[in-house]
């Protein structure tokens, strides 16, 4: 089982290769669509702007979007959740890849909470999402972000954080999984949750 985590010039790219390394993934780089037909699994990690993201990924946009309709198991993270959505408010004029119906608002201004959400925090977790088995809700996980998934369809949601508001964190539709949080900064609930999505990949 091969695992590609695209690596289109956005920030965080080795930190999830070398978590998926440590796990014993047999993981690669790709940094064309030509390595998609290469990988069992795809892994679209993330932090930046959205519409630098969308006009990176440009070349491959095509070929992901297609390998992921096929059927090919599929993990974003961070930025990457927002990305598969229809778009997002940080750049209104830019289609995202649109995989998951769905928009990024920015937070709403608060008194008392900051933007970004940046630190640790716990998830509402939300019926039986495959992605989060033997996670707990009182396990911590790191948020760094500013704009938030909301997708159009609440059952492909497998748990919420909260942060000013309730938003989705995990979205899991198909063979589509993606989290807001970075699993590969959360200690071993981060690795648990990897760790699942290669399970799931070996399915």
């Amino acid at each position: 089982m091969r695992l590609a985590v695209i690596d289109y010039k956005a920030g965080n790219i080795r930190n999830v290769f070398n978590a998926f390394q440590a796990l014993g993934a047999d993981v690669f780089l790709a940094r064309d669509s030509k390595c998609f037909d290469e990988a069992d699994a795809l892994v679209l990690p993330g932090v930046g702007h959205f519409k630098s993201a969308m006009m990176n990924l440009s070349l491959m946009r095509e070929a992901l979007v297609s390998q992921v309709e096929s059927g090919k198991p599929f993990l974003g993270i961070c930025l990457g959740i927002q990305l598969i959505l229809s778009g997002s408010s940080e750049a209104q004029e830019v289609e995202g890849l649109n995989l998951v119906e769905g928009v990024c608002p920015r937070f709403p201004d608060s008194k008392t909470e900051s933007i970004p959400h940046m630190g640790w925090n716990n998830l509402d977790l939300l019926g039986e999402a495959r992605l989060l088995e033997g996670v707990c809700g009182g396990d911590w996980f790191y948020f760094v972000h500013s704009f938030y998934p909301q997708p159009a369809d609440d059952s492909v949601v497998g748990a919420t954080t909260r942060h000013i508001i309730d938003f989705a964190s995990v979205i899991e539709c198909g063979n589509i999984y993606a989290t807001q949080f970075h699993p590969e900064k959360s200690a071993q609930a981060g690795q648990k949750i990897l760790g699942n999505f290669l399970s799931l990949v070996k399915k």
